[in-house]
């Protein structure tokens, strides 16, 4: 990726995601969605090193994410999940 690409498609899709999460119901509804759990794009950032630009995630993000998946597994490849 040279450094004149950069990050911007990434920071134009979440631009985009921010504008629909607002169309749909704004803070209150984020908000409401955060409470029960669902993951967002917190924690993510561009920064630059080296001359590129390079996607930044925190360490609670990528915790985030994974206990996320690990809750996923246990649940979808149960064996009472399995045979229906």
């Amino acid at each position: 990726m040279s450094s004149g690409e950069g990050w911007q498609p990434e920071l134009d899709e979440l631009a985009a995601r921010e504008a629909f999460a607002e169309r749909m119901g704004g803070d209150e509804k984020v908000g409401r969605q955060r409470g029960q759990g669902k993951l967002d794009v917190g924690g993510v950032s561009v920064d630059t090193f080296r001359g590129e630009d390079g996607l930044v995630v925190e360490q609670e993000a990528l915790r985030a994410l994974s206990d996320e998946a690990f809750r996923d597994i246990n649940h979808f490849l149960r064996p009472g999940h399995l045979q229906q």
